[in-house]
């Protein structure tokens, strides 16, 4: 799973980014990738991933973007595919 924090800009990149010319043709990256390489943990037939948030008043409202990737055989010459983007807002409920 990739991580970022920006949805405008990957580096001196626009994003949404198209993945083509690295061989993930269709795939699309639509935030800052900063983190790469998240892994998930089984859970049945889903996958988790927990994120520890500090109790920290300084956050309330902070977004955090989310994109899965994985082993997809025959989808691209890469054969790698992409999930959309998920959003994360740090606030109370």
């Amino acid at each position: 799973m990739t991580m970022g924090f920006n949805t405008q800009f990957y580096g001196p990149f626009p994003v949404p980014l198209p993945l083509d010319g690295v061989g993930m043709t269709g795939c699309v990256l639509r935030h800052s990738a900063d983190i790469l390489g998240l892994s998930l943990t089984p859970l049945g037939a889903d996958l988790e991933y927990a994120l520890p948030v500090p109790f920290t008043s300084t956050l309330l409202g902070f977004p955090c973007h989310m994109q899965g990737y994985g082993f997809a055989p025959g989808a691209n010459p890469a054969q790698i595919a992409m999930t959309n983007m998920l959003t994360w807002i740090v606030g109370n409920q």
